[in-house]
């Protein structure tokens, strides 16, 4: 008997472990919900549970963290521990119809009041951070979840957040958020300011402008709203101030924005510029003529200096960081956009041809002007052997930087030149080497910015296209020019074409005396 009763003890143990295991299989979700989005990218998503369905009858339950949001809501109300609330709670929201206005606002004070709260969802709100545009929430219960991507952007409805019913039955449950979140276009001038593009082209020591566009974003949801540009510099430019906001075309007074210089006397160089428009929302409240969508342009100048020629351009790169929390402060950024001012080289190779073998020279001198004729670019050797770079504006006045107008080939016939833009430029061979002739024109050296080249650049030397060659060969013959105008070879010339005209003449006179 006894051992019976033990039997049916145990018997029943593991019944009721079993039944405690399904007890507990049954609770684990197997919704899924994707949440898409044009501008999501990589940013995270939060989902709330609000309310979940529980027990075999469908009932729901309001998910913790969300009586007090309804205590403000409901009508004879006044304990989040009401035991009519969670019914009542329900029976509001069920009342409100499908993505009409009165759901909008309700989803974004649920949103408002979230983030106001958030410790009291840590244990049910999750987060993902989105793939390509797609954040993925798998093994969720039924139920009604407040979804909202980071903070900080805004939609056509006037909120990004969304009041969702998932359940299993409907897998995969999709969303499609209609966020917009701020971005950042930059663009560069190398012309003064005249014309923008992507990327440019500067020869060092050039000054460029950058220009940095925006547009107002919804403040609908009462931020006090920070709205900063960003801006990082390559070793290859160097600020220069010249700063300009403007909103709508209309210039901004001082004390509406805050600019940070870069400190170059930091080390490591803190090489960013930061122009700060502290309280957006403010300056929009204070003036009916700037509305959402209005272009924010932020505009400065800076030089393209030595560093430059290391990576072949100089790189600039742009965000936006704007509120996205109302009640911490907190910030989120733009996905960065980048510019490049690119500068080239040239490789100058002097060279005779010995039959079919060519021969490199040394001994020729050149120099390069950005004009046919024109005055010789200042250059400055680097520490690569027969490299020189265009000499920045500080150089050139600095009397105790050694420069060159002029460079000389050495054995190898070849000498490199760089930081130039693209322009055309004339290589005037200003001397040959020892018994051969120099060039009597300029080679015309034209470089042109090309990006579908993994180069970015197309060199045509005269008149041959060398696409992303940029050897300029210079072939001399053997052999000495004649003397030029004024020269004491010229008047021996001279004298000996005269003397033979004057003998001519003499033959011509007594050749006819004689026929005569």
């Amino acid at each position: 008997m006894k051992t019976t009763k033990r039997i049916l003890a145990v018997l029943m143990a593991v019944m009721l472990i079993f039944a405690l295991c399904v007890t507990s299989v049954s609770a684990v979700g197997t919704a899924t919900l994707n949440v898409t989005g044009d501008t999501l990218g990589t940013k995270n998503v939060t989902i709330v549970p609000m309310f979940t369905k529980t027990g075999a009858n469908g009932t729901y339950e309001l998910a913790d963290g969300w009586a007090g949001f309804f205590v403000s809501k409901l009508d004879g109300v006044t304990q989040t521990d009401d035991p009519t609330l969670p019914a009542k709670a329900f029976k509001y929201v069920a009342a409100i119809g499908d993505d009409s206005d009165d759901m909008v606002a309700f989803a974004k004070a649920a949103k408002v009041y979230y983030l106001a709260n958030t410790a009291d969802f840590t244990s049910t709100a999750q987060t993902v951070a989105a793939t390509n545009g797609t954040a993925t929430f798998a093994d969720l219960e039924d139920g009604s979840y407040l979804i909202l991507p980071a903070s900080g952007s805004t939609a056509e409805r006037g909120t990004d957040a969304i009041i969702k019913n998932v359940a299993a039955a409907n897998n995969p449950n999709t969303v499609n958020l209609k966020s917009v979140y701020p971005t950042v276009d930059k663009t560069v001038s190398t012309d003064n300011g005249t014309a923008f593009t992507d990327d440019g082209s500067a020869q060092v020591g050039d000054t460029v402008t950058f220009k940095l566009e925006s547009e107002v974003p919804d403040m609908t949801e009462d931020y006090s709203y920070t709205f900063n540009f960003v801006d990082t510099m390559s070793d290859g430019l160097t600020y220069a101030g010249n700063v300009t906001v403007t909103i709508d075309g209309v210039s901004l007074q001082a004390n509406d924005y805050t600019i940070t210089a870069p400190d170059y006397t930091a080390s490591p160089v803190e090489n960013n510029l930061t122009v700060a428009i502290t309280d957006l929302k403010g300056l929009v409240a204070n003036d009916t003529n700037i509305n959402e969508g209005d272009p924010i342009i932020v505009t400065y100048k800076a030089v393209v200096n030595e560093n430059a020629v290391t990576t072949g351009y100089g790189e600039n790169q742009a965000k936006v960081v704007y509120s996205n929390n109302p009640t911490t402060g907190g910030t989120g950024e733009s996905t960065p956009d980048i510019s490049k001012v690119y500068t080239y080289d040239i490789v100058i190779d002097k060279y005779t041809m010995d039959g079919a073998t060519k021969v490199q020279l040394a001994g020729a001198v050149f120099e390069i002007s950005a004009t046919n004729d024109g005055t010789a670019i200042s250059l400055v050797a680097t520490a690569t052997a027969d490299t020189y770079r265009v000499a920045t504006n500080d150089e050139i006045s600095d009397i105790s930087v050694k420069k060159v107008n002029q460079v000389t080939t050495p054995a190898s016939g070849q000498v490199t030149i760089k930081g130039l833009k693209a322009v055309t430029y004339y290589l005037t061979e200003v001397a040959a080497p020892t018994g051969y002739n120099a060039l009597s024109a300029p080679v015309t050296v034209v470089i042109a910015k090309d990006d579908t080249a993994a180069t970015h650049v197309n060199y045509t030397v005269g008149e041959v296209d060398q696409d992303g060659d940029n050897t300029v060969g210079v072939l001399n013959n053997p052999g000495t020019l004649l003397p030029t105008t004024g020269g004491v070879g010229t008047i021996i010339f001279t004298v000996i074409g005269v003397g033979v005209i004057i003998a001519g003449v003499m033959f011509t006179s007594r050749k006819k005396k004689e026929n005569e």
